[in-house]
């Protein structure tokens, strides 16, 4: 059921995206205080540690081909590795958002810095598609104890997409270079269990 759902959506966005539309909106992503306020509530409840249990078991049970709670998609892409949390109901619109931007403050504990967040707002036929994106990158030492540039996990894409302002699924995105110039990354698996853990 999920799965010809998320062909169905994936198909309409490419479609859409084909027809070049260009951002009715492009904006830098700032939270206000009454979010923030929230947000913070929301951490000292601890009401993402059982989201986040949930999510991590699903994406195991994802790699066994067994369905969790949450329906996921991973997959790999050229030098990077994607996975998909699709929203659902009992998630809760506000709770979905939150964990967006905890899992972008967790990873820069990790050792990133936030590169850019931002908000692109797009007019397609028939819908309204708003995308928050928070970009981080590995920081670097100024202390090399290596010729080679450390990645991590690689460069992370955070992207919350929404359609008709409904939470439609939460995309994270890591990156890696190949080249000589950087050890090899960390492993996508690694950092998802870092990241839901």
């Amino acid at each position: 059921m999920f799965r010809s759902i998320y062909y169905r959506l994936k198909k309409m966005l490419m479609i859409s995206q084909r027809e070049s539309h260009n951002p009715v909106r492009q904006e830098m992503l700032v939270r206000n205080v009454r979010y923030k306020s929230d947000y913070h509530l929301w951490l000292e409840q601890h009401k993402q540690v059982e989201l986040l249990k949930t999510i991590y078991i699903s994406f195991v049970l994802r790699k066994l081909n067994i369905a969790g709670d949450i329906p996921l998609h991973a997959y790999q892409q050229h030098e990077s590795s994607n996975l998909i949390v699709h929203y659902i109901e009992p998630i809760g619109k506000n709770s979905f958002n939150y964990l967006f931007d905890y899992l972008k403050d967790r990873t820069v504990k990790l050792g990133y810095m936030l590169y850019l967040s931002d908000r692109q707002i797009i007019e397609r036929n028939g819908f309204i598609e708003k995308v928050e994106r928070h970009l981080l990158r590995p920081q670097q030492s100024p202390y090399y104890l290596s010729e080679n540039k450390e990645q991590l996990y690689g460069n992370i894409a955070l992207s919350l997409i929404f359609i008709n302002d409904k939470p439609l699924y939460l995309k994270i995105e890591s990156s890696y270079a190949l080249e000589k110039a950087y050890n090899q990354a960390f492993s996508f698996d690694d950092f998802a269990e870092v990241l839901f853990g």
